[in-house]
């Protein structure tokens, strides 16, 4: 199987992704990493929690990053398209995991140290929460694929 780590915003298109990842049969998902982009950082994660409970998928780590960008640009408040919570206003139930204490960054790092194949980064949100490990773990690119 193949280990990746996604990196969402999530809204209704990373949940999709999320859903499609965690029971495709080649792929390992190591972990998650939530950014500020289509909805504030503490509502990607809680929206990670959900999905990945809706979904029954194993004890997958969620981490918070980045709540601001590292460039300040123009935000979209109320999420778009994706509606104020990001998820189009699909009600799940609350999430019984809860997320790591861990910074994104850390956990991002631990992993991919942690692993004996190289891992794959799945970046579906602003990139900001890869610079920042790129940035403080620069050797760390060579264990990505």
């Amino acid at each position: 199987m193949k280990p990746i780590i996604i990196d969402v915003d999530t809204g209704t298109d990373d949940a999709l992704a999320i859903l499609y990842a965690v029971r495709h049969p080649d792929l390992d998902v190591r972990g998650i990493s939530c950014v500020i982009g289509n909805v504030s950082v503490d509502q990607a994660v809680i929206n990670t929690c959900k999905v990945l409970d809706a979904a029954s998928a194993a004890d997958i780590p969620v981490a918070a990053g980045a709540a601001q960008p590292l460039i300040e640009r123009a935000r979209r408040e109320g999420g778009g398209s994706h509606g104020p919570d990001g998820l189009a206003g699909i009600q799940l139930p609350e999430a019984l995991r809860h997320p790591s204490p861990m910074p994104a960054v850390e956990l991002l790092h631990q992993l991919i140290m942690a692993s004996a194949d190289p891992v794959s980064l799945v970046s579906l949100a602003p990139k900001t929460n890869l610079a920042l490990l790129l940035t403080s773990y620069p050797n760390i690119a060579t264990r990505l694929e």
